[in-house]
């Protein structure tokens, strides 16, 4: 069972001029305007409110961990989110990254073609596998040096028919770019 307050916003004593201002009148009615303002406090303090020190345009509403229902989805950037809103561009996100990663995935093994590029004339690369991989059958791996360590308990799979090619990027004291590849006997592979 749920009790609610509702007091009618009406005066329902008629004071009549000249007349008695009886004690059990008005205190019957100051009750009741009393009983109306409680009313009116227990609505205003549902509402949401701007916290005691703020202003305007600086301070932050208070819900008092309540939720916000029936919120319309956002137009502008300022306004408010709900998590349906959210939840659609959460999986747009998502779905987007699967479909990269499918393509990617499909390049690597090759069932889906590589589109031919040129590389940048700088770019880097780290010098730890940190993790376990495979290189598909009849592929070309590369991987740049001069060093490239395999991280430990982690193996890096080279399929049937694939090489995997480590350059040697070392550069001279002056820091040129030193030309020469390394021959692969010299990397005891």
């Amino acid at each position: 069972m749920y009790l609610f307050l509702d007091v009618p916003f009406q005066r329902l004593t008629d004071y009549q001029e000249n007349g008695d201002f009886l004690a059990k009148t008005v205190n019957r009615d100051f009750d009741r305007i009393w009983l109306a303002l409680k009313q009116l406090l227990r609505s205003d303090t549902r509402a949401l409110t701007l916290g005691p020190n703020d202003v305007d345009g600086a301070g932050a509403y208070l819900a008092n961990n309540n939720r916000i229902a029936n919120l319309g989805d956002p137009i502008h950037d300022t306004d408010a989110a709900n998590l349906s809103s959210v939840a659609v561009l959460v999986a747009a996100e998502a779905a987007f990254r699967q479909a990269a990663d499918a393509i990617l995935q499909g390049q690597i093994t090759g069932a889906a073609g590589l589109v031919a590029s040129q590389f940048s004339p700088l770019s880097w690369h780290d010098q730890v596998i940190p993790s376990s991989v495979t290189i598909p059958p009849n592929k070309n791996a590369w991987s740049f040096g001069p060093t490239m360590t395999i991280a430990l308990g982690q193996a890096v799979t080279i399929g049937a028919g694939s090489f995997w090619t480590i350059a040697n990027g070392a550069t001279t004291g002056a820091g040129t770019l030193n030309t020469e590849l390394p021959d692969p006997l010299d990397l005891n592979l």
